[in-house]
């Protein structure tokens, strides 16, 4: 039957049907998109009008109704018109029409193109019917199928430098390059694996933004601004197709990619809209303007490729165009949407829905229905789940849609629920790679990625872990933080009973009992550790007695990586060098110490440092889990540090606040506060730490937390931050590195009475120490390079020889009089642990012959003491009498402090101690207290700086400190003389306040020039015996008489 006839005689025909003639029935659109069940009420001016069983009214266009559609339509009116007269047809009252409905009574557009007319769902509308909305999903071609063992292995000239191109929509194909500046863009069939065309474009003078048609046919290159153009080549003819000329003044592309009809949509980065060109012809065909346009990544192309969203930064929020000429169709204005900050944009593979996450700290997901308009789901977050996967770097869209519509695909390595919105799953592996590369979901089984590290450099499908996802989102919905699913459980802490402990004098009551190494332990130099890679910070010995190690394996397989953080610890027996263990780390997390015995470990969970755990090394049992603060999303809740102090104690510090614990119980037994509640040390024992209290630290008993002495402070003052503490083999005395105003600082204190030995100053760049042998420390001064660590002779006060590990790594820590590291063979790839007595046998006997340098300062050297004070203040006003006669005073102060230390003071000597004050103008604002309450004034002023300078005989500064006066809201105004003004008042305080600090200043007992802190000779340590590479030369033999060899001329000259 002719369609068109039908056409004709229903247009011509304006008729009422009687309901007891029509019937409810299903009614089918042309296309065969949309259905609705209902009866057929009249047609009239070229449309039908049917009413559903609800009473709804919808028509329908005659044009968009199917061929048995309008047989009915025509059969039904014939019946009618003979019972027109008995019956006149009954109605009801309108109501809300459905979106099917909606959408098949649209106008149809004309026959030649088939695709219905949108119109929006705002009052603001440029459709022609601004109350309903007709936009129809826009769904992907037909999926396509990859093999279950899909890969494609690539190959790259330069691994860092590489090419690697897929569409942005569903699509089976990918472009490769092996380089950016050389070879042919391939396109890869992922289907057969297989290269299935090759095109020899020019890559120079690209501006790096380029696009993949979702067919496989074009590749489009943006150029450099300087060019204006783009390029698109056809993988067809291997050939350009078309050269699109860029309008004057055009910057880079900020967004390029393909449509639908042949079109290819571009944003310029000087330009606020999206330019629509003919692929073909090159032509312009449109523009989307949208009021405030938004960022370039908010818009997205639906699959079908028709239609295009933009999000604005205005009312209305999101406004869809179609591809083919820009024009807009349809808009959404959400409340809230327009100012929010987008993410992403994304339609289901489907084209059903639309997803957008909008908004910056406290971001919100929201799902549009694309048949109705309507918003059908919000999920507003209090944070970004982004920190729950560590803020991971992900190279891919932020959403990626299951292929069910359950939820979505979160940057890559997580998983959102669509019902909840909660974050249900995380991809722990992942997460540890650092920079996650783009992953799509293709189907409902499988993801497809792209794998780009060595040797892995390839083209795959990775499948969706889905009884791991299912199971971690039970234990969320159940209440389970996302964090937790998976671990071990926590035990809750208690901490009703603990003690607050203060630092407070009391007598000396630290006892050295410091454990020793088994004779056959002390007497193994060498301990194989067998193959792998192994990391020195995460080496950790037992007790002496105990005699163990565990080192950390960083070896990618065979178990998973954590990142660079261990996948497995190793624990060997340093007396029977084999191993006893070996764990393998169950989730992130890192060793932060080994139990005295040596068979438990302390871990601490990656990343957010809140959790303990403690495990059996040998059998793997989980002994106890649990997070030393209750507080959530807090710094304070970060362990900086922790350790044992024996198997059922340790001790932690957050936020530099200290807590004994009782395991597995976990009751916190005492604690310290801020400032003292660093550890900063351990005895060899592990019974007793060392705490920092600014420039005197102080020993507790780690068990009770009651302090056991009180070492004396380092001389002078200022802050003193300690930074790492070593405990003689015998814990007899104590090292310790200070950092501090005038540089670092090593002291050394006697732990039979607290007292402190020494404390010279270091002039190098100093990491760690450890003691070696009773009389000497190693110094780590380099930090994985090649360098040398200096020895430092207690006695001597001196560093006095120097060593190179080479290409070996040291554990900076020992149980013994030895120095422990690892050296790792280049020809087999096997570690060995290796202890070294330092100094060693060859540079013991250069050493024992060697004569101490001249020492620039210390008992029997001498200076000249000189005193520089820059406009010292005259004529001074009574009652500041102290200020009287400055540099005399100065002179005196100086010079008996040199000779309390026997330094002969002389009139001229080419090393001099120069103290006094510069001047240097500035402005400052000064807080001032006074009758009335407090206030600020400005003062432009001369500022003091006072200073002490230690200079060589060739006039170069050995040591020096100054300190530049400040005048702070300890000034107060009643303080202030009558009739005194307050530039004069404030100008004397500062002159107070420097002589004040000059006499505080205290100079090393000793000191001796940097040149001959160098040591007197070098060795590269090796396990084979360490090799001297300087030796200092030998001293000449002294004849009878004891005088040295001089010239014979001046010999006699002599006598």
């Amino acid at each position: 039957m002719d369609t068109r006839l039908l056409l004709l005689a229903l247009t011509t025909i304006g008729f009422a049907l009687i309901g007891a003639v029509s019937y409810s029935r299903e009614w089918t659109s042309r296309d065969g998109r949309y259905t609705v069940e209902a009866e057929l009420v009249k047609v009239e001016e070229g449309q039908v009008v049917l009413r559903r069983d609800d009473g709804s009214v919808i028509r329908v266009p005659l044009d968009r109704l199917s061929l048995g559609d309008l047989v009915f339509a025509r059969e039904a009116i014939e019946q009618a018109k003979a019972a027109a007269a008995e019956s006149p047809p009954e109605t009801k009252p309108p109501v809300e029409t459905s979106p099917d409905e909606k959408a098949m009574a649209a106008e149809s557009e004309p026959p030649q193109e088939m695709k219905p007319e949108v119109k929006t769902s705002s009052s603001q509308s440029k459709a022609e019917n601004p109350t309903e909305w007709q936009l129809a999903p826009d769904p992907a071609p037909a999926e396509y199928f990859l093999k279950p063992d899909m890969i494609v292995n690539l190959s790259f000239e330069d691994p860092s430098v590489r090419f690697v191109l897929f569409p942005t929509g569903t699509s089976p194909f990918v472009a490769v390059r092996e380089s950016l500046r050389r070879g042919p863009f391939q396109r890869w069939d992922l289907r057969t694996m297989e290269v299935t065309a090759e095109i020899a474009a020019d890559y120079r003078g690209s501006s790096g933004k380029h696009a993949l048609s979702n067919n496989g046919e074009y590749l489009a290159l943006d150029s450099h601004p300087k060019l204006g153009q783009v390029t698109i080549w056809s993988f067809a003819t291997g050939k350009v197709l078309r050269t699109i000329s860029l309008p004057e003044g055009s910057g880079t592309a900020v967004f390029m990619d393909f449509a639908a009809s042949g079109r290819i949509i571009r944003r310029d980065s000087r330009a606020d809209c999206y330019s629509i060109y003919h692929v073909e012809t090159g032509d312009l065909c449109g523009k989307i303007e949208p009021e405030g346009l938004s960022e370039a990544r908010a818009c997205a192309i639906s699959p079908g490729g028709k239609y295009m969203v933009v999000h604005a930064k205005q009312a209305p929020a999101l406004t869809f165009h179609d591809t083919s000429d820009g024009k807009q169709v349809a808009e959404i204005d959400a409340d809230g949407v327009a100012g929010e900050y987008p993410h992403c944009l994304v339609f289901s593979p489907d084209g059903k829905e639309l997803a957008a996450w909008l908004g910056l700290s406290k971001p919100a997901l929201y799902v549009w229905d694309m048949a109705t308009g309507e918003c059908v789901l919000t999920h507003r977050f209090d944070a970004d789940p982004h920190k729950q996967l560590n803020n991971v770097y992900y190279t891919g869209r932020r959403l990626d849609w299951f292929a069910d519509r359950s939820g979505w695909l979160f940057h890559g390595v997580g998983v959102i629920d669509r019902a909840s919105g909660k974050l249900v799953w995380k991809d722990e592996k992942a997460l540890q790679q650092g920079v996650i590369p783009p992953r799509w979901i293709i189907d409902s089984d499988r993801m497809l990625t792209y794998l780009y590290t060595e040797p892995d450099r390839r083209i795959c499908t990775i499948p969706i872990p889905k009884e791991e996802i299912a199971a971690s989102q039970a234990a969320v919905a159940a209440g389970r933080p996302l964090d937790e699913v998976g671990l071990p459980p926590v035990v809750e802490i208690d901490t009703q009973g603990i003690v607050r402990r203060d630092p407070f004098s009391v007598p000396w009551k630290f006892e050295p009992a410091a454990p020793t190494l088994p004779p056959e332990a002390a007497s193994r130099n060498c301990i194989p550790l067998g193959e792998g890679r192994f990391r020195e910070t995460h080496g950790y010995f037992s007790r002496a007695d105990a005699a163990r190690v565990a080192v950390g394996l960083t070896r990618k397989s065979p178990g998973p990586a954590w990142g660079n953080l261990p996948y497995a610890y190793r624990v060997m027996g340093l007396g029977s060098a084999t191993q006893a263990a070996e764990f393998t780390v169950p989730f992130p997390t890192e060793l932060v110490d080994l139990s005295p015995d040596g068979t438990l470990g302390l871990f601490r969970i990656k990343d957010t440092w809140d959790r303990l755990d403690v495990w059996e090394l040998e059998s793997g049992r989980h002994v106890v889990g649990f997070r030393p603060s209750p507080a959530k999303n807090s710094i304070d809740t970060r362990v900086e540090a922790a350790c044992f102090v024996d198997e059922n104690h340790v001790v932690t510090v957050s936020r530099n606040r200290l807590v004994g614990w009782e395991l597995p119980s976990c009751r916190a037994l005492y604690s310290y506060e801020e400032k003292t509640g660093q550890v900063a040390g351990r005895s060899r024992d592990h019974r007793t730490l060392v705490l920092s209290s600014g420039r005197a630290p102080f020993l507790v008993d780690g068990l009770t937390g009651e302090p056991v002495g009180n070492l004396e402070p380092l001389r002078g003052e200022g802050p003193a931050n300690l930074l790492r503490t070593s405990f003689s083999s015998d814990d007899k005395r104590l090292a310790a590195l200070f950092s501090q105003e005038e540089g670092l600082v090593l002291a050394i204190w006697d732990l039979t009475d607290g007292s402190c030995l020494q404390q010279p100053p270091l002039s190098k760049m100093t990491l760690g120490l450890v003691w070696c042998g009773q009389d000497h420390i190693l110094l780590r001064q380099r930090l994985h390079i090649i360098g040398h660590e200096s020895l430092f002779d207690v006695n001597r006060g001196i560093v006095v020889w120097r060593y190179t590990v080479g290409s070996s790594v040291g554990l900076w820590t020992s149980p013994d009089t030895r120095f422990w590291y690892m050296h790792r063979s280049v020809s087999d790839g096997t570690t060995q642990l290796v202890a070294a007595e330092l100094p060693d046998q060859k540079a013991g006997e250069y050493l024992a012959q060697q004569e101490l340098p001249p020492m620039l300062l210390g008992p029997g050297s001498s200076l000249a003491v000189k005193i520089a004070v820059e406009n010292a203040p005259q004529a001074l006003p009574q009652g500041w009498s102290d200020l009287e006669k400055m540099e005399e005073q100065l002179y005196q102060h100086f010079s008996e402090q040199m000779q309390q230390r026997q330094v002969n003071v002389v009139v001229r000597n080419p090393i001099q101690l120069i103290a006094g004050v510069k001047e240097d103008s500035e402005s400052q604002e000064v807080t001032i207290r006074g009758p009335l309450g407090q206030g600020t004034i400005v003062l432009s002023a001369t500022q003091l700086i006072p200073f002490v300078t230690l200079l060589d005989s060739d006039g170069k500064p050995v040591w020096e400190k100054s300190h530049p006066i400040e005048i702070d809201d300890s000034l107060k105004l009643e303080a202030r003389p009558e009739g005194m003004e307050m530039a004069t008042y404030v100008k004397l305080k500062r002159w107070e306040a420097a002589l004040h600090w000059l006499r505080s200043v205290d100079l090393p007992p000793v000191l001796f020039h940097p040149k001959d802190q160098g040591g007197f000779g070098d060795s590269v340590l090796t396990p084979d015996g360490n090799q001297i590479r300087r030796a200092p030369e030998p001293k000449p033999a002294k004849p009878p008489n004891r005088t040295a060899c001089v010239p014979a001329r001046t010999a006699r000259r002599q006598s």
